[in-house]
């Protein structure tokens, strides 16, 4: 087994190809870019209070929807800071959700080559 497992390979003392590097890159851009694109589609939902808030998002941590259940406004007008703190916990649920889910499809399209980086893990 070569000790410069995933880099191509150049016939020889184990040197590796440029061109055949620059292809890889390529592919590896190219999937990162289908699965932005996918994580744009991609959507997920967090319900607190009950069923009170329910806030859904989509890869890219956009708002898509937030739902309140008539009953939380109802309670709310006597006391608005519970709703506020609903609506607070549902955003944070749903972006921490997101936030995991698109770390996750990056983490497989680039083996962890990017964790810790910015945009890419």
């Amino acid at each position: 087994m070569s000790k410069n497992k995933g880099f191509p390979q150049r016939g020889g003392m184990g040197g590796f190809n440029p061109a055949a590097l620059q292809k890889q890159v390529e592919e590896l851009q190219k999937k990162m870019l289908e699965a932005q694109t996918q994580l744009e589609n991609e959507q997920v939902s967090a319900t607190v209070g009950g069923g009170m808030v329910t806030v859904t998002m989509n890869g890219h941590q956009k708002i898509l929807a937030i739902k309140i259940n008539p009953d939380a406004i109802q309670e709310s007008v006597s006391d608005p800071t519970m709703l506020e703190d609903l609506i607070m916990a549902a955003v944070n649920e749903a972006h921490e959700r997101s936030q995991t889910m698109a770390s996750q499809r990056m983490n497989a399209v680039t083996g962890g080559l990017g964790a810790g980086l910015p945009g890419l893990g």
